[in-house]
């Protein structure tokens, strides 16, 4: 819900005082966590920890982006979605070993050095610049934005309960589409939106985010459904079941080092296809597996998949900044300037 808001929060604030921010709540939400006595303080922490990530990706990103020139746009995407291909992939190894032979507050505890870590060296690498002020806050994109996209989080989440309430799903979804509806409205016709809708306008963008939200929901979903698979109905403990979605993993590292040669030996659309049914085919072929299927067939299938999945996110990433206009991907308030040329330290 607050990822829309990262852009104006940059702009007025500048991106350096936002990621730090961001850094800090994260890492001391997940102390708070950690230290949770009941589930609801846990979920209420759980809910600060969230805010606090909704800033770190997109101002991140942006940080980095403005300082890329195009042609350099392709390798950096690869090690900035590096992360986010990882951390889903290692987390279930690394939750199951905790989970088996420690005490389940250290899943969040993990968060403190790496917390530390990433916000002195934020502190030291990130420079902001005064640049100009933006408009009012859009109160109503915030509003409007806000309430589409939790309703729609919320009843997905009861849908996955067992005994779901169809009625109240039907009304949470209803509200939700009518939100985002008026909200689409809104932001084209408001002078300072929250989100400009305008950049949809670029070819590649638009699809970038259109077909990249399918690609990543598929692609999102299995380091999630391939541990309940294993856990839930093969019966396989935290630690095995970890073990081989870490194929996943295996898959997206081997084939890192190629994805910006493959860009521009094949170009987008070729190698976005492949992905799309490289993916595909994983998916499916995991509908087929049982607790009898060979262990080596299980890890093939993830690794196979961790390919695809690698290439896809990287080209649709890519693909997204390769036509944009550069002042819309150059954080406010944030240097942009050509990167430093070789004969100058970085």
């Amino acid at each position: 819900m607050l990822i829309p808001l990262s852009g104006w929060l940059t702009a007025r604030f500048g991106a350096r005082p936002v990621f730090l921010s961001a850094i800090a709540i994260f890492t001391l939400a997940s102390v708070a966590c950690a230290a949770s006595t009941s589930l609801g303080v846990l979920v209420a922490m759980r809910v600060l920890q969230g805010a606090g990530g909704a800033m770190m990706v997109p101002v991140g990103r942006l940080v980095v982006l403005s300082k890329t020139r195009k042609p350099d746009i392709p390798r950096i995407m690869s090690y900035i979605v590096w992360p986010g291909l990882v951390a889903p992939v290692a987390a279930p190894l690394l939750g199951g070993i905790i989970t088996t032979y420690a005490t389940w507050q250290w899943m969040f505890l993990l968060n403190i050095p790496l917390g530390i870590g990433a916000f002195f060296v934020a502190w030291r690498l990130i420079t902001t610049t005064a640049g100009p002020r933006p408009g009012r806050l859009d109160t109503g994109g915030v509003v409007l934005t806000g309430v589409a996209l939790g309703g729609l989080t919320y009843a997905a989440h009861l849908l996955s309960e067992p005994h779901a309430a169809v009625p109240l799903v039907v009304a949470i979804i209803a509200v939700s589409a009518v939100a985002g509806a008026i909200a689409v409205r809104h932001l084209l016709k408001t002078a300072a939106p929250l989100i400009n809708l305008g950049t949809l306008q670029v070819r590649t963008f638009r699809a970038s985010v259109t077909g990249g939200a399918l690609f990543w929901l598929t692609a999102g979903a299995v380091p999630f459904l391939l541990p309940l698979l294993f856990q839930e109905i093969f019966h396989w403990s935290p630690v095995k079941s970890g073990a081989i979605v870490l194929f996943v993993f295996v898959g997206n590292i081997g084939i890192k080092p190629a994805t910006t040669y493959l860009l521009n030996r094949f170009g987008f659309r070729t190698l976005l296809l492949a992905s799309t049914v490289g993916l595909t085919a994983t998916v499916i072929a995991c509908c087929f597996l049982t607790a009898d299927t060979p262990v080596a067939l299980i890890a093939l299938v993830a690794l196979l998949s961790g390919v695809a999945r690698s290439v896809g996110l990287t080209g649709y990433s890519t693909m997204a900044f390769s036509d944009t206009p550069r002042r819309t991907t150059c954080a406010t308030r944030t240097r942009c300037s050509r990167p430093p040329s070789k004969r100058q330290p970085a």
